[in-house]
């Protein structure tokens, strides 16, 4: 199965096509927003996507994170919202790394562990910047539907 990962952006948005039989990595990369928002219409039927959405902590906020809401709803629209499934970062950080307060670089760190090298040939290789957020989302939606399935098994 492919699963579509999203990390919007105010201004750009990282995304990877992450393949969970192999666990590859079948595309990446981070476009502006508009262009974004063109290549989801191309997609047409995609039907695996996971969202990195935002989590409200009762304080202020600022036009980045208005505009990154704006950009996920975008994206909920051009998808459909049964398609889309949105998680907000505390949790996937959570549940990549174990701890509840982890770090970008406790994640990167976890998903290495887990997955293997960024260097040439290895299986994260060009993954930077958002888009490790991108396959950090993809994964934590794998193991969530993993769960679920043996979940459902173990109670027929």
């Amino acid at each position: 199965m492919n699963i579509l990962g999203i990390d919007p952006g105010s201004d750009q948005t990282a995304f990877l096509l992450f393949n969970t039989d192999d666990e590859t990595i079948l595309k990446k990369g981070i476009l502006e927003n508009e262009e974004f928002i063109c290549f989801l219409s191309a997609l047409n039927g995609y039907h695996n996507v996971a969202v990195e959405t935002i989590q409200c902590y009762g304080m202020p906020v600022g036009k980045d994170i208005i505009d990154t809401c704006i950009m996920i709803g975008r994206i909920v629209q051009v998808l459909g919202v049964t398609y889309c499934f949105l998680y907000p970062r505390p949790k996937i950080k959570a549940a990549i790394t174990g701890m509840t307060r982890a770090k970008d670089s406790d994640v990167r760190r976890a998903l290495i562990a887990r997955f293997g090298g960024t260097k040439k040939g290895e299986p994260l290789n060009g993954v930077s910047k958002d888009m490790w957020s991108a396959l950090a989302v993809s994964v934590f939606h794998a193991d969530e539907i993993h769960y679920t399935t043996l979940k459902q098994r173990r109670s027929l």
